[in-house]
């Protein structure tokens, strides 16, 4: 929704964060909510195929709306109005982190013929092993990811007024999934079902293969380098 304050985005502009003013950025994050909003109203009417308990059940129940939102996607001089703002709206945050950094830096790293977030679509491609030469640039770059995702967790915990709830990538793929799922659907004031995972299409969960070892070349020589992070 707001990934036009990307880094790479603005670059292609020919823009830094720098350049971003608080007043585009607070109106652009409003339309997004906005036509979230919208849709989910559509949504509610469009359920001329929908079975009669089915009607009822999303008739009688709360909806909430939202978007992923990246770090830098919050120029720095907007945080302190930033995080105002999601105080003032009553906006519910789900900080979503994946604790195996080193995976993260995969993620960026690794090529195919395209980029989806499509699970079906993403088993016809080709993905590489993360390739590294500096197993110390590694351990810096995975360092530096974490002290972010500290940096940002303390904002949002310590502000106040904000509903801030914290969940690992890493536990939404394990065996108690569904509990974490629940927890973060109940963080947002919602009934949470039993089976949560159950309700989420096939299309939408994870991409990639899960380890380390299967995702970075010569991991178990890099290992060593990545002690403390």
């Amino acid at each position: 929704m707001m990934i036009k304050y990307s880094s790479g985005p603005l670059r292609k502009r020919g823009q830094t964060h720098s350049d971003v003013q608080w007043a585009t950025w607070h109106s652009d994050i409003n339309s997004a909510f906005a036509n979230l909003r919208k849709k989910a109203c559509n949504d509610s009417k469009d359920l001329s195929m929908q079975s009669q308990d089915q009607k009822n059940s999303f008739m009688g129940s709360h909806v909430a709306v939202g978007f992923k939102l990246m770090y830098d996607q919050v120029p720095a001089q907007l945080m302190g109005k930033f995080l105002s703002y999601v105080a003032a709206q009553n906006i519910s945050v789900v900080h979503l982190v994946r604790e195996a950094t080193v995976l993260r830096l995969a993620s960026h790293q690794q090529t195919s013929v395209a980029h989806t977030s499509n699970a079906t679509l993403a088993q016809q491609l080709h993905y590489e092993l993360m390739k590294w030469t500096d197993g110390q640039a590694v351990a810096s770059a995975v360092k530096e990811i974490e002290e972010m995702h500290v940096k940002w967790q303390l904002r949002l915990q310590m502000y106040p007024l904000i509903r801030y709830h914290y969940v690992s990538y890493e536990s939404l793929l394990g065996s108690l999934r569904s509990f974490y799922l629940a927890e973060c659907v109940r963080s947002l004031g919602l009934h949470a079902v039993d089976e949560p995972y159950a309700q989420i299409a096939a299309s939408l969960v994870q991409l990639h293969e899960p380890t380390c070892e299967q995702r970075v070349e010569r991991y178990h020589a890099l290992a060593p380098f990545l002690n403390g992070t």
